[in-house]
């Protein structure tokens, strides 16, 4: 005997009737609805309206050059049927904060799972401020009616259909109840009532698709219910597209210089460190040796006031500032008395600021060898619960410079204060050359080759990170003997 279409309708409608009663029979909780304006949600919100079951509807978008598709239709559709419609717009520089919270939620880069949980992200965070219990999503009738182009291409829709239910779990139902379960709530979805799924799976082909229509069944549903004809015969717009998350997702990794979405949403999921950063070849090269691991938030540079710091190699100011242009980074400066233990802190007070201000977990520090410089830092790290990143630490010194110069980095000479080192060196762009002639006074005179013991100081003003070079137009060398001295800049630029 044929079931007729009027007849498979009524069922449809029957258990999809009965599901949601049977998830708002708790009468002390407050529910809501996730409305797009869709064919989906919108036969759940004249359900909900029709059995006098209170309800708030939420929409939510990113605001961009133009109003997504999506929000004319909720707006409509509220309007139509008298419905109580909380919209709630993000604006662009919002969004990469909203973006990290979600992929720790999700646990997922991936550009459609993030773009569809925006705003889900946002009306759960909305709807929980309401004091809303438990959001209803019209997700799971795509699966079950063949709303994707896949049906057209399949021989067998039951076996597309139990294909597409199985990978809804791991999709879609995961990332959006771990949205709900941050926000302290529950996403029921009514189309995926057990009774109504077993049902849905032995409907003829006939009444899901043709070669002009999908989801035929499901809009006739609507048609019957009072849906005027833009919204029972409206094309489906992915969440994405119909909320504008993936355009601006989009904007927001060109802006950040990053080839494709996928990197741009993967430098959210790193944690954020700050470099301890004083402008010479250590620093630049710890920071370049984590980039790919950490997100870089910021350069933490500590100002002495005298050349005679026990932990910190005194920095010229308009260096600092010209490198962070060039890294296209923040730049944070304390000022330090030259004080043995009181200059500790005003690294605490530093790296605090960094804390509040950039959310850092962690610092990176250019440590080779020095174990007074990195306890005292990882004293100041524990008090404070943040880690401690030392990619240096213990590296051959000849290795450390190999590295630095099979990179590409440009660094001069701007301190000397070794036996075997003269005028000459200051100022001047470190080489290979220069290189061995470094081996050369490690074995006549015990010489670190990295400047690790104070024999040279640099400054960086090329490297891979850069997106501009540091010129030094003007300088003087100031020597105090013959094997100690330093250069006194006066001009630069970047270009």
């Amino acid at each position: 005997m044929t079931i007729t279409m009027n007849q498979t309708k009524k069922e449809i409608l029957s258990l999809l009737e009965k599901s949601i009663l049977k998830l708002t029979e708790d009468k002390s909780k407050k529910y809501g609805l996730l409305l797009s304006g869709g064919i989906d949600s919108s036969i759940l919100a004249i359900i909900l309206k029709n059995n006098k079951i209170k309800f708030n509807c939420f929409f939510a978008y990113v605001k961009d050059t133009t109003d997504p598709k999506d929000l004319y239709f909720a707006k409509k559709l509220a309007k139509d049927l008298d419905l109580n419609l909380e919209i709630i717009s993000c604006e662009k520089k919002e969004l990469p904060i909203i973006i990290k919270d979600i992929i720790k939620i999700t646990q997922s880069t991936n550009p459609i799972n993030v773009g569809v949980a925006i705003p889900g992200y946002l009306c759960a965070k909305k709807a929980r401020s309401k004091k809303i219990n438990i959001l209803f999503s019209g997700l799971g009738s795509d699966e079950l009616y063949a709303g994707y182009h896949k049906f057209r291409l399949t021989k067998n829709i039951k076996e597309e259909t139990k294909k597409c239910l199985d990978n809804l779990q791991k999709d879609n139902l995961n990332r959006d109840q771990s949205i709900a379960n941050y926000f302290n709530m529950s996403v029921e979805c009514p189309y995926l009532d057990k009774d109504l799924i077993n049902y849905s799976l032995n409907i003829d082909p006939k009444y899901l698709i043709s070669k002009t229509q999908n989801k035929i069944i499901i809009r006739e549903i609507g048609k019957d219910l009072g849906l005027t004809t833009e919204f029972f015969e409206r094309k489906k717009i992915a969440c994405q597209y119909g909320s504008n998350s993936d355009r601006v997702i989009e904007k927001l990794a060109k802006e950040n210089r990053f080839k494709t979405k996928t990197d741009y949403l993967n430098s959210l999921s790193k944690k954020n460190i700050g470099a301890l950063f004083s402008g010479g070849k250590d620093s630049n090269l710890s920071v370049f040796l984590l980039k790919d691991k950490y997100n870089i938030s910021c350069l933490l540079s500590i100002v002495p006031t005298s050349n005679d710091s026990y932990m910190y190699q005194k920095p010229d100011l308009k260096i600092l500032k010209a490198q962070a242009d060039c890294l296209d980074l923040p730049l944070l400066t304390q000022k330090s008395k030259s004080i043995k233990e009181a200059e500790l802190k005003d690294l605490e007070k530093l790296i605090k600021t960094a804390i509040k201000k950039y959310n850092i977990t962690g610092v990176v520090c250019g440590a080779l060898f020095s174990n007074y410089q990195k306890e005292r830092v990882l004293k100041i790290c524990n008090k404070l619960k943040i880690e401690l990143h030392s990619p240096l630490w213990q590296m051959d010194q000849e290795k450390e410079i190999e590295l630095l110069l099979n990179n590409k980095f440009k660094f001069i000479v701007c301190k000397i204060a070794a036996l075997g080192l003269d005028q000459k060196y200051l100022g001047k762009v470190i080489s290979k050359e220069d290189l061995i002639d470094f081996k050369k006074l490690n074995k006549k005179y015990g010489f670190n080759i990295a400047g690790e013991g104070g024999e040279y100081e640099t400054i960086v003003i090329d490297s891979p990170m850069f997106n501009k070079k540091i010129e030094i137009l003007d300088y003087k060398i100031i020597m105090e003997n013959d094997f100690t001295g330093f250069i006194e800049i006066k001009k630069i630029k970047n270009h």
